[in-house]
């Protein structure tokens, strides 16, 4: 395996109960890569973060890390090796203050703990604004703000990101765009689970695109907003 290659997922076949979701989807990111995985409602994309992230079992096919299998590690062991999880809802704690929420996330990282949230209030000056606010006050572009925050306290190599720009307006849906393009520049590999196709093709370095639980497209960014094909039956083009 190339040893660029960070996250290697090849073949995957997972479900629920007894219902099939994903038919040996594939796909691989790099190190400091920004890949999307895009499609229509019920593709498969959520379901594929959470088999990477160990919410959910693999029934087949192989999922490596670094090129160390973590099918079947438990998923705070998945957080101490390097990969963090944004999930879509009921991802910061509501009536926490914005700092007891960076605090709680930085626990497995606590002799650094102070100074990454200094980090995290200049990556995200509204949290500083709004430390001793409860979360449920914030609007929904800043919560969102800091539970991407909460997830970079962890210090990921590798960030899922699942539908981050679900219910926020066209303008936080880009500032929240603009700051995952900003973490790919510090150094950590994305993967980004999202229904804005257009948008998330166009901040991403490669993606995927899922159809009906298997892949579809594969190609660059750029390449697939170019895709006449791609672009008439997920574009509207």
């Amino acid at each position: 395996m190339n040893d660029r290659v960070l996250l290697d997922v090849e073949g995957l076949v997972v479900g629920y109960g007894e219902t099939e979701i994903l038919h040996g989807v594939s796909l691989r990111i790099a190190r400091q890569e920004l890949v999307a995985v895009v499609g229509p409602n019920g593709a498969g994309k959520s379901t594929l973060a959470k088999a990477v992230v160990g919410l959910l079992r693999p029934w087949s096919g192989s999922l490596r890390f670094g090129g160390q299998s973590i099918v079947g590690v438990a998923p705070e062991e998945l957080v101490r090796m390097g990969i963090a999880y944004l999930p879509q809802l009921d991802n910061v704690f509501q009536t926490m203050s914005v700092r007891e929420n960076l605090e709680l996330a930085g626990h497995l990282r606590r002799d650094r703990r102070d100074e990454r949230i200094e980090e995290m209030y200049r990556l995200f000056p509204d949290l500083e604004r709004f430390a001793r606010a409860p979360a449920q006050d914030l609007s929904g572009g800043q919560r969102q703000m800091l539970a991407l925050a909460r997830a970079v306290m962890l210090e990921p190599v590798l960030l899922l990101l699942d539908e981050p720009s679900a219910g926020l307006s066209p303008a936080l849906a880009d500032d929240l765009f603009e700051k995952v393009r900003e973490l790919k520049e510090l150094g950590v590999a994305l993967l980004v689970v999202e229904q804005n196709v257009e948008r998330a093709l166009q901040i991403a370095d490669r993606a995927y695109v899922l159809a009906a639980g298997a892949n579809r497209f594969e190609g660059s960014g750029s390449d697939l907003l170019a895709d006449k094909e791609m672009g008439r039956l997920y574009l509207g083009g």
